[in-house]
């Protein structure tokens, strides 16, 4: 029982940051919640500037993140913790999902695709669509497989959207979240949409190869070192149909040609999607909010951009073979001629 008010669905001992089932007894409705423990690396305004920031984040109503109901503190044999309630989805956290079988690369286009959708609409607060006029909230700083909720149909919403922020830009430093953290987040604190893109990295990696691409670190400065060793491509066969995600995943761990945004980042799974068998993964319009079919129009556009280089390449290799047969003919009948 958490603060007297909701109970857990879960008999045993509740595992430190990670989503439990529970019924909120005020209401009598199911909620999504958590705990972490309360530490140094979280500021002592963190209740209040958190509770500012669901508000900024609830008011963006993304259909992939989870709906803030409730935050506040708990404590348990002489123990503080601090509590988060979301909106109730049905579904599997990512990292209970990879445990089974090898997700189908559509799967994984399907579920990156969406991640990137939050963080994209959340980063469109830099841009002046939203804002609290006091908390950068342009990011979501603490996200890991966890945080991930994946329905029947591959569809997600993410928790923990504003955690970041509400501290001041600083991760809370919650159980697991290190092992998921950019290299200038684990040196000097600071976060910023590059820490999301590094973080969306490692779960990419976990999602095709069902293992970090880090190994597992034993704290923050081994962390460190493991990214400075770089990522764990050695003695791994890639299979043909993965073989683009990969690309894409090594690009997002690399120091060097980093994605520029997020958007572009989904335009590369769209490239994919479109290539291969053509994934119908968008909603009808009607369904979408404002900054999802912003979205969409510019995945359309690059869909375009496709089609027109594929048509062009086509066109170009016609144009040469007509070129090729009409000299082959004209060696041709010369040979012939001169017999």
């Amino acid at each position: 029982m958490i603060q007297n008010r909701y109970a857990v669905d879960f008999d045993g001992v509740m595992e430190e940051n990670r989503l439990y089932v529970a019924r909120d007894l005020s209401t009598d409705e199911r909620v999504l919640i958590k705990i972490f423990s309360q530490n140094k690396h979280i500021s002592s305004d963190f209740i209040q500037n958190f509770i500012d920031v669901s508000t900024v984040i609830n008011d963006i109503g993304s259909k992939y993140i989870l709906k803030i109901k409730d935050v506040g503190e708990h404590y348990e044999d002489y123990k503080g913790y601090y509590f988060i309630a979301y909106e109730y989805i049905e579904g599997v956290e990512l990292s209970e999902l990879i445990k089974g079988n090898y997700l189908h690369p559509e799967a994984m286009i399907n579920i990156s695709i969406e991640i990137l959708k939050a963080l994209e609409s959340v980063n469109l607060i830099h841009k002046g669509v939203y804002s609290d006029g006091m908390h950068n909230i342009n990011y979501h700083g603490s996200l890991k497989m966890q945080d991930i909720i994946v329905d029947k149909d591959y569809n997600i919403k993410i928790a923990d959207f504003g955690i970041t922020a509400a501290n001041r830009g600083k991760n809370i430093r919650a159980k697991g979240n290190y092992q998921y953290m950019s290299p200038h987040q684990l040196c000097i604190d600071y976060t910023d949409y590059e820490s999301d893109l590094f973080a969306f990295g490692i779960i990419l990696y976990e999602m095709i190869f069902k293992k970090r691409p880090f190994g597992i670190a034993f704290g923050e400065h081994d962390m460190l070192k493991r990214i400075d060793r770089g990522p764990d491509y050695s003695n791994i066969t890639v299979i043909k149909e993965y073989e683009d995600l990969v690309k894409i995943d090594k690009r997002l761990l690399s120091r060097k040609n980093k994605y520029k945004n997020f958007n572009e980042v989904i335009m590369a799974m769209t490239g994919i999607m479109y290539r291969t068998a053509e994934i119908k993964i968008n909603p009808p319009e009607e369904e979408l909010n404002a900054i999802d079919k912003k979205l969409m129009q510019t995945q359309k556009l690059e869909i375009e951009k496709i089609e027109k280089e594929t048509k062009n390449k086509k066109s170009s290799l016609f144009k040469k073979a007509i070129v090729i047969a009409l000299v082959s003919m004209f060696v041709v009948g010369l040979v012939v001629h001169y017999i």
